[in-house]
């Protein structure tokens, strides 16, 4: 299986689990079954000064990294202290940590390992740790396999964590929508404040000991407060109030006394009239006495009612008392007073429980739409994430987050500020208008503390509550708002931004899951501007990697006797840099010149010395008196000089030909030799070892004439260690290759596209990129050149 695919295999495993400790798990079993030389793997974390091996193929791991522990040292240690990668060849030779080492051999027997730092957006994650029992078990390779294995798996974990961090907000508003409905219920029940009502439910968990969600779901079950729970005037300091008081109060806010001072006065007017519209006592009309009454058991509490009733039923005793007893009229308007009034005041107790229990339908229905509209801007949120994420540029990202704002809480106007120094500069602004962007205000500005939301960083402001300093005056004019909100976005536990949104009509002040679904937005800003930097820095390397490699295998253009076509092509590898190079350089008398290398391994230093090979040849193919041996013993110094670490090594193939005398004299450095295509394929004899091998080692020059037609290919062995068309084995080598080339038509090798296609196929054969990166070089003559002369 090829690199590429199998990574792509990794990534969709990886990603295929939102439960970040799997996702822990299926990194380090990923990571044995992909990583050459890896037999046990391992995830550190570091919390404070604190290391935790938090995922593990085994035992063996939690053994090592115990020692690490304890001794503080050891790669793992060190990858996760200083951001870099390590690797250790033999443990027991191992001069960097002399108390790790010596331990971890003594007490597990480990002798390789290997470690890369886990990034994410927030910083380190941790380590990725690989062991091995064996000494120099892990090649270069293995190192840059490692590295992309550790990319993916930092992205993977992210992912796993974004999800879980998803689904706790979904959790924390399903429960924070049950605790609202739950303070509406106790609102409606005592009449106290929201903040009173929260510290009912808080004292209520603290109490029994529980969570104030499962308290919030048992008030929800019975629709009433928490059994022996009292809420205390927070005003005035006064002791608890009863539940018929405080929910008179609440629901009838005009002053008890007043209404009850009226219900007297309209007592006062009945008698009044009761005593001018009566010629005798026998004929009073002690009903009028009810007309107080029921007035005031339709206004006020129970206990009003029941004060002004028992007063009218005295003052028609009285008037009942002064009269005829006897008279079966008289005492049948008294009964029908004393009825009334008991009437009155059993309709005052129903009226206030009916009105309470409408009270708390209210409160709930309304704290739960507000909860349903919190729950549906998050979900609208999450499906339009990818929008911040696909910006072209981390402003781009400002750009869009300012609609997107707009269309999630409904704000008028909505702008983003970015942080520099003691200043905030406006980026963008929503819509546009009334402030130009660049507008410098102080960020202390963005900075201020309301209470009762020190939970949230989003910050809720009323135009009338607060000043606002006169160098921010621009742009309270320009935003003409009543109400507004302001949320820091925190990079790294930095604050890089600020997002603003107002409203120029009153709004009330949102609840704490509103402002929560807030915060989270500001959050996914800035994960999307890391994102963002971190895809355009990967696309500016790879921009600077293929100008690199570009400088390594240049278009080299058609010489006046001779065409030639070059050929690049990266393998399963190919988000590294290769080593191969290329040359070609037409000297005097019509002799072509040629170089055709390859540096063992990937990466910058592999590339960095391909292309002071290629320099140095150019300078030595220059020089007249200098031939092919010489280019040899001096590439052959160079390695020794410039490789990066010992086991790098160099195989070349350099020569001249010289289309006018049909010669060609090279040296093969443990290179495959050139290739005659016309008449029939032949390969010419093989060479000398590698350069870098030994210092002192002498080359071979050799002789080859060409027939009156000939085609010379130069090729790097990656373009034929993959599978070949045809063939059965699992890879094939060089003869085989010569066999593939000996079964294709050659008439069309002259076509500019004859090195493509035959690439093509190889790749085709291989089920994908080449094996390794390959380069190949195709010399043809341009016409037939006349005699020598």
């Amino acid at each position: 299986m090829s690199v590429a695919t199998l990574f792509a295999d990794i990534a969709r495993e990886l990603n295929s689990d939102d439960d970040p400790q799997a996702t822990l798990q299926r990194v380090v079993d990923l990571a044995v079954a992909s990583v050459p030389g890896a037999e046990h793997a391992a995830i550190t974390t570091m919390s404070g000064l604190e290391f935790t091996t938090v995922a593990t193929t085994d035992d063996l791991p939690m053994r090592v990294d115990q020692v690490q522990y304890e001794t503080r040292e050891g790669p793992c240690v060190d990858s996760l202290l200083r951001h870099e990668v390590h690797q250790a060849n033999d443990l027991a030779t191992d001069t960097r940590f002399p108390l790790f080492a010596r331990e971890a051999v003594r007490r597990t027997g480990v002798r390789s390992m290997l470690s890369f730092r886990l990034f994410t957006e927030d910083g380190s994650l941790g380590a990725l740790n690989m062991y091995a029992m064996v000494p120099d078990a892990f090649s270069s390779a293995s190192v840059a396999m490692g590295a992309v294995f550790a990319a993916h798996a930092s992205v993977a974990v992210r992912s796993a964590r974004t999800a879980e961090a998803r689904d706790e907000l979904r959790d924390a508003l399903s429960e924070g929508r049950d605790v609202s409905v739950a303070v509406g219920i106790v609102i409606a029940a005592t009449g106290c404040s929201d903040e009173e009502a929260r510290s009912v439910l808080e004292a209520a968990a603290r109490d029994r000991r529980v969570a104030v969600h499962e308290v919030a779901e048992q008030v929800l079950e019975s629709r009433q407060p928490p059994a022996d729970t009292e809420t205390e005037e927070a005003t005035t300091g006064a002791g608890p109030r009863s539940r018929e008081g405080a929910s008179a109060n609440h629901h009838w806010p005009r002053d008890e006394a007043k209404v009850l001072l009226a219900g007297l006065t309209g007592l006062g007017l009945a008698l009044a009239l009761v005593g001018a519209f009566s010629s005798s006592p026998t004929q009073r009309p002690l009903a009028v006495l009810l007309i107080p009454v029921l007035a005031i058991a339709l206004v006020a509490s129970w206990v009003s009612t029941a004060a002004v009733a028992l007063l009218a039923v005295a003052a028609g005793g009285a008037m009942f008392a002064t009269g005829d007893p006897a008279s079966g009229d008289l005492r049948l308007r008294f009964a029908a007073l004393l009825v009334g009034a008991a009437l009155a005041v059993v309709f005052a107790v129903v009226r206030e429980r009916r009105e309470g229990e409408l009270s708390e339908q209210v409160a709930a229905v309304a704290v739960g739409r507000a909860r349903a509209e919190t729950e549906s801007i998050l979900t609208v949120m999450l499906s339009r994430l990818p929008e911040l994420d696909a910006a072209p540029d981390v402003e781009g990202v400002a750009r869009r987050a300012c609609p997107m704002a707009r269309d999630l809480f409904g704000a008028d106007h909505v702008s983003y500020w970015q942080v520099e120094g003691p200043d905030c500069v406006l980026v963008c602004r929503d819509p546009g208008g009334g402030i130009p962007s660049g507008t410098r205000v102080p960020r202390h500005v963005f900075v201020s503390n309301s209470a009762g939301q020190e939970r949230n960083r989003t910050t809720w402001v009323r135009a009338a509550e607060v000043s606002v300093p006169e160098e921010g005056a621009v742009v309270a004019r320009a935003v003409n708002a009543e109400v507004g909100a302001s949320t820091p976005i925190q990079v790294a536990g930095q604050t890089v931004a600020y997002l603003g949104m107002s409203w120029t009509h009153g709004r009330a002040e949102p609840d704490r899951s509103w402002l929560d679904a807030v915060d989270r937005f500001a959050d996914q800003i800035a994960l999307s501007k890391t994102v963002i930097r971190r895809r355009l820095a990967q696309r500016e390397t790879l921009s600077l990697a293929q100008r690199f490699q570009a400088g390594m295998l240049p278009p080299i253009p058609d010489q006046d006797l001779l065409t030639v076509r070059t050929l690049y092509r990266p393998g399963h590898q190919q988000m590294l840099l290769g080593g191969d190079f290329l040359d070609v350089l037409t000297e005097a008398q019509d002799t072509i010149s040629f170089i055709l290398g390859d540096v063992s391994g990937h990466g910058p230093e592999q590339a960095a010395l391909g292309a002071t090979l290629r320099g140095a040849w150019l300078s030595l193919a220059s020089i007249p008196a200098l031939g092919p041996r010489d280019w040899a013993l001096a590439l052959n110094r160079v390695v020794h000089a410039r490789a990066p670490h010992d086991g790098v090594f160099v195989t070349a193939v350099m020569g001249q030909l010289n289309p006018r005398l049909g010669t060609l004299d090279y040296v093969s450095a443990g290179h495959p030799p050139p290739i005659l295509l016309r008449p029939t394929v032949t390969g010419a004899p093989i060479g000398d070892p590698v350069l870098g091998v030994d210092p002192t080692l002498e080359f071979t020059v050799r002789h080859l004439d060409l027939p009156d037609e000939w085609a010379v290919l130069l090729v790097t062995d990656g373009l034929f260690e993959g599978q070949l068309p045809g063939r059965n084995g699992p890879h094939g080598d060089y003869y085989d290759f010569l066999n593939h080339l000996r079964d294709t038509s050659n008439s069309d090798i002259d076509s500019h596209t004859w090195l493509n296609d035959l690439a093509d196929t190889l790749e085709t054969a291989n089920g994908g990129p080449l094996s390794d990166d390959a380069a190949a070089l195709l010399l043809t003559p341009r016409s037939t050149p006349p005699p020598a002369t």
